[in-house]
């Protein structure tokens, strides 16, 4: 059963590929067709930019510099609860400890194992 597994594993998969094409090639299709895609929105005049920077930037200037301030906020907030609560020092610290201690009890373990081979050997004779 492992080796069929792995023999499908290891071959290529047409399938998936031709899924993904014809996904691709309708999402294409349908988005290059579309009318509304190379037609202006109705009521949309091209100087649109500056008319949203003046009310943006007079009308609505306070909720604008309230909104800029959360943003700042929120950011300073995601990188506080981000920040890890031990330094990085003492976290290599104990990492580094943890691994000394897990390479001894692996080299006890396996002077047990060999000490416990040696007694079958010695005893089978």
């Amino acid at each position: 059963m492992k080796d069929v597994l792995s023999r499908y594993l290891a071959s290529p998969k047409p399938i998936p590929f031709v899924i993904a094409a014809a996904f691709f090639t309708v999402v294409a299709t349908v988005t290059l067709g579309a009318e509304t895609l190379w037609r202006e929105p109705a009521g949309l005049e091209p100087p649109v930019i500056p008319v949203i920077a003046e009310s943006l930037f007079s009308t609505y200037l306070g909720a604008f510099e309230v909104m800029a301030v959360l943003l700042v906020a929120a950011l300073v907030a995601g990188v506080y609860l981000a920040k890890p609560d031990v330094p990085r020092e003492e976290r290599l610290e104990d990492t580094v400890e943890t691994k000394i201690r897990t390479d001894a009890v692996e080299a006890q373990e396996s002077l047990e194992r060999r000490r416990t081979q040696r007694e079958d050997e010695d005893g089978s004779t």
